[in-house]
């Protein structure tokens, strides 16, 4: 077998030419996969139900499945530990562009205030209660019963072209198995109102949201929440804070692929803290007034959606 010098010297650039080839080859596949028309990105967190047997979960944003065409559920699985719950949605009516659901809930937020580390948050969101539980004679402990938080509600869902509007209304109330209702947490807002049933008997939520889609893999939201809490049992030599809050939230998602998204955004809080400021009224003297909270609070989360 004979070859000349010249087919070695070009069998190198012949193999180069092949290797970048097939690796061009490969990255058009693959960012053909990638720009696969994703799931409609304004739907999410809407009150329309996607397909039948599709499920979505986020590291901070709950599980969502859709059992059947008009039955979902959602809970959150880094919380239900601590506060086991659930979240089911049926659909009692439904168009092409509209669709109207109940809402009904039910969660044991009882777990996380009575219960010790890991499931349980006691010493954190409610009194450790140690000294009383080794010497139960010299009592003191304040913490609350067991209870559990039915919810029930109404949510309506509106498609116009790439726009989604929903509206929603829930109450959700506090059912006391055992012992006294805890006291409020006053805490950070989100938090104190999940407990807000227990502790002031009842929670009334309602709200709105905007989503439209921009391009195919970017949408933009506005959403509107407010809540209405029931007068607590107070123990305390402390007056009843102001029993609504007001929440906002702007945000963006974009769809890397096909079932990845990732989520963008900031949070308005407005809400009774007990915040206090001191006015000057003169003669040295001062006045203690009373001012509502306000938190703003950056959101962002990666969604997987099947």
């Amino acid at each position: 077998m004979s070859f000349h010098l010249n087919d070695v010297s070009h069998t190198p650039k012949r193999s180069m030419t092949l290797a970048c080839l097939t690796a061009l080859l490969a990255l058009t596949a693959s960012l053909s996969v990638a720009s696969a028309t994703p799931s409609r990105l304004e739907e999410r967190d809407g009150a329309l139900s996607p397909e039948s047997g599709s499920w979505s979960v986020g590291v901070f944003n709950p599980l969502k499945l859709q059992l059947a065409e008009s039955w979902g559920v959602e809970l959150h699985p880094l919380a239900f530990f601590m506060n086991p719950h659930a979240r089911v949605t049926h659909s009692w009516w439904r168009s092409e562009t509209q669709e109207l659901s109940g809402v009904y809930g039910l969660s044991l937020p009882s777990l996380a205030l009575n219960g010790s580390l890991p499931f349980g948050a006691a010493g954190y969101l409610g009194p450790a209660c140690l000294v009383t539980e080794v010497e139960p004679e010299r009592g003191g402990c304040q913490r609350g019963g067991w209870g559990l938080s039915p919810l029930a509600g109404v949510q309506y869902g509106l498609r116009q072209d790439k726009r989604v509007i929903s509206a929603w209304l829930d109450v959700a109330v506090g059912v006391m198995l055992s012992g006294e209702r805890p006291l409020p947490l006053d805490s950070h807002p989100p938090i104190e109102l999940i407990f807000a049933p227990l502790s002031n008997s009842y929670r009334v939520h309602t709200g709105a949201r905007v989503a439209q889609r921009l391009t195919d893999h970017l949408s933009a939201s506005l959403e509107l929440n407010f809540w209405w809490v029931g007068e607590p049992d107070l123990r305390l030599s402390e007056s009843p804070k102001s029993p609504w809050t007001l929440s906002s939230h702007a945000g963006v998602d974009y769809a890397f692929g096909e079932h990845l998204s990732g989520t963008l955004g900031v949070i308005y809080w407005n809400s009774d803290q007990r915040a206090v400021v001191y006015e000057d009224i003169g003669d040295g003297y001062q006045r203690k007034t009373s001012v509502r909270s306000h938190d703003l609070w950056p959101t962002f989360d990666l969604i997987w959606s099947y």
